[in-house]
């Protein structure tokens, strides 16, 4: 037993001074290896594209951190953890601060092979063993920084970006100190601020996405980082509402066309522009304007240019004007004592018909006879003596403001 316990101290003692000098030997290495670090960073520089003096840095971190003993110091991981976290706040690739390391590792190696007198088998296994190992540790000292950094700016960007959005969809000031603050921004967005931009406002109306329109805002998001052009967008929500903003040109002429075809769900979507950024919010408000009348005109899944829903928004710009309007041409008909509730219906068949007798008989399952007849009721009931073409226009035009108005999409006391 005795015996025994004295061989395994034996072992114990032979193992930790086996240790001591794997721990050792390298560092008195990287003494010699320190004076050649100036040739050694001309070596990297030119290997990785590093200026002189940042090479020679990295060279000198490096061989501090490989003399160090085995593994890396607290202070090594957390330095390479924040040069690694500095790297992803500077958009710069994570694999150029680890290719400034690895280069050092092989021109360390060469440099150590070189060098006179020759380090013995024992010190040149002992250096390999820790380049390797401190490559490993770097790569993953740098790349936890890096990741936990890039977690960090994902999770603020969206809400900068959002931030940046509706400062620009705000209305429009006649501060000029506010207007460069919200320009300043945008930049920061990488948006131009001296080109004009197009405004798209989607709303959604499917169940489930009306209420959160997160969805459309990342599919939305996806489908211009890969459009061609890569320009520059901003993508959020507003309320129930989806807003982009991206400059022109467009591949197909039609601002947002690609970037919606084949949008799923229940939307309508109005497209405005192109405006200066600072002109932005007033051009939102008029879009959304615009919304209130596109469902009821426009069919679904387009984008519809705010300038061609003008007339509807003029109709009903004053509701209480526009219902009196209405009331005056419609009224008479829906409060007839004998078949007032076909009458309307009459006219908004012969309207959609092309004004043709026959397909309106065919299209509501009366006889040709029965429309004629309802039609020359209307007249009498109006005190016209025809249904002529002015006449037809305001009918025509009641209706119309009668479904913009009964639409949820325009209330009554907007």
């Amino acid at each position: 037993m005795d015996r025994q316990q004295g061989s395994m101290n034996r072992r114990t003692g032979h193992d930790f001074t086996a240790e001591n000098q794997r721990s050792e030997v390298p560092s008195a290495l990287i003494g010699r290896l320190a004076t050649q670090a100036t040739p050694m960073a001309h070596a990297v520089a030119r290997d990785v594209a590093l200026g002189d003096e940042e090479a020679e840095a990295v060279v000198r971190r490096f061989l501090d951190m490989v003399g160090g003993g085995p593994g890396l110091r607290m202070t090594d991981q957390v330095r390479l953890r924040q040069e690694g976290a500095a790297a992803a706040r500077g958009g710069r690739a994570l694999a150029l601060s680890m290719d400034a390391y690895l280069s050092t590792s092989w021109v360390v190696w060469d440099h150590a092979l070189q060098l006179r007198p020759a380090p013995d088998r024992t010190q040149l296994g002992a250096l390999g063993a820790a380049l390797l190992r401190a490559g490993d540790d770097i790569a993953a000292a740098l790349s936890d920084g890096y990741t936990a950094a890039e977690r960090a700016l994902a999770a603020t960007a969206g809400a900068t970006r959002q931030a940046i959005l509706d400062d620009l969809l705000a209305p429009t000031t006649a501060d000029p100190a506010a207007v460069a603050r919200t320009l300043r921004r945008a930049a920061l967005a990488g948006l131009d601020v001296g080109s004009p931009h197009h405004l798209l406002v989607l709303r959604a109306s499917a169940p489930g996405i009306a209420d959160a329109p997160d969805d459309l805002v990342d599919e939305l998001g996806r489908r211009l980082a890969r459009d061609p052009s890569r320009r520059p967008h901003l993508v959020g929500a507003r309320v129930t509402d989806v807003v982009v903003i991206a400059p022109p040109p467009w591949r197909d002429r039609i601002p947002f066309g690609e970037v919606t075809r084949e949008l799923p769900g229940t939307w309508w979507a109005v497209v405005a522009g192109p405006e200066p950024l600072e002109h932005i919010g007033r051009t939102y408000a008029e879009a959304t304007d615009g919304l209130r009348v596109a469902p009821i005109v426009r069919p679904v899944g387009s984008v519809t240019p705010l300038v061609d829903l003008a007339l509807e928004r003029a109709l009903v710009a004053d509701p209480e004007l526009s219902a009196m309007g209405a009331a005056r041409w419609l009224e008479p008909l829906g409060s007839a004592i004998r078949g007032g509730r076909y009458l309307v219906p009459t006219l908004e068949a012969w309207f959609a018909t092309g004004m043709s007798v026959t397909a309106s008989a065919r299209l509501l399952g009366v006889a040709p006879r029965t429309v004629s007849y309802r039609l020359d009721r209307i007249r009498r009931l109006l005190g016209v003596p025809a249904l002529d073409p002015m006449t037809v226009a305001r009918l025509s035009a009641a209706i119309l403001v009668r479904r913009l108005l009964a639409s949820t999409a325009v209330p009554s006391d907007a």
